[in-house]
């Protein structure tokens, strides 16, 4: 077995790039290794690792970061800290690229459903409602303009009250105390539809922001019941006029200083989640 300072440059470079073109994700301390044993080449560390950052071949080809291997070398290259960094830096990026892909969603539904509140003046839509007019209000907040009531396409499912807003399978069932213990496919839909109301009511809340109204959190909501072939319940529920139901602030863009509720439930195709 040579010496370290008997094996030469070139024949230590031929050799680690062998390696690397046979094992591209290998780091210093493998291809290190490998020297050892398989080259029966006794070099230190220290020279391999000048060698493989002289030349470039510390980087990992095809190595992903933050699924068990790191750009730039194996995970046994770094310190635990630096390997903590580049992961929670991998992490960082996919979170701001899935918030880019939602934001441009969000964007493009608002940009389809304008419609819905054009021609209405910055003014109007603050206005407050007349019927409103002689109500005492307890706090400072005040109702504004609502825009029409929209419809769900044909081919999604609707309950009893999407056409007439009288919830007649609900009334027949208030005063039965009876439990009825869902299975097999009604379970499943139960399950299903618990789902997608999460699903939902998660991108609502991933919406909300400083300065959003009631009517856009509504029009986003409504398009990703759509999405997911669901019914959103609130919508004509007793003649309510919306896929969800925002309080206290319903319609005004939201201050910084306030706590949001809102409530939405999908129907797929006939259970409410």
């Amino acid at each position: 077995m040579s010496a370290d300072a008997e094996v030469t440059a070139e024949a230590l470079l031929e050799a680690i790039k062998v390696i690397k073109a046979e094992n591209p994700d290998f780091g210093v301390k493998r291809v290190w290794a490998t020297l050892k044993e398989s080259k029966c080449m006794e070099v230190s560390e220290k020279r391999v690792k000048k060698f493989m950052q002289e030349n470039g071949l510390t980087e990992s080809s095809g190595a992903a970061e933050g699924a068990g291997e790191v750009a730039g070398g194996e995970s046994g290259d770094l310190t635990a800290e630096q390997l903590k960094k580049k992961k929670a830096n991998a992490k960082k990026k996919e979170k701001d690229k899935e918030k880019a892909v939602f934001d441009e969603w969000c964007k493009k539904v608002l940009s389809e459903t304008a419609h819905q509140v054009g021609g209405v003046s910055a003014e109007k839509m603050m206005a407050m409602p007349y019927e409103f007019t002689n109500y005492e209000f307890s706090g400072p907040l005040r109702p504004a303009f609502v825009t029409p009531q929209v419809t769900v396409p044909e081919g999604i499912p609707k309950p009893d009250y999407a056409e007439t807003s009288d919830p007649v399978s609900e009334r027949d069932m208030r005063g039965n105390h009876s439990v009825d213990a869902k299975e097999g496919d009604e379970a499943d839909g139960m399950r299903l539809a618990g789902k997608m109301g999460r699903e939902v009511i998660d991108v609502a809340g991933r919406f909300l922001k400083v300065g959003v109204t009631g009517d856009e959190i509504d029009r986003v909501v409504h398009a990703a019941s759509l999405e997911r072939k669901c019914y959103p319940s609130p919508l004509n529920y007793y003649r309510f006029p919306k896929s969800v139901c925002v309080s206290p602030n319903e319609v005004r863009p939201c201050p910084i200083f306030q706590s949001v509720n809102y409530s939405a439930c999908a129907q797929c195709p006939s259970i409410v989640g």
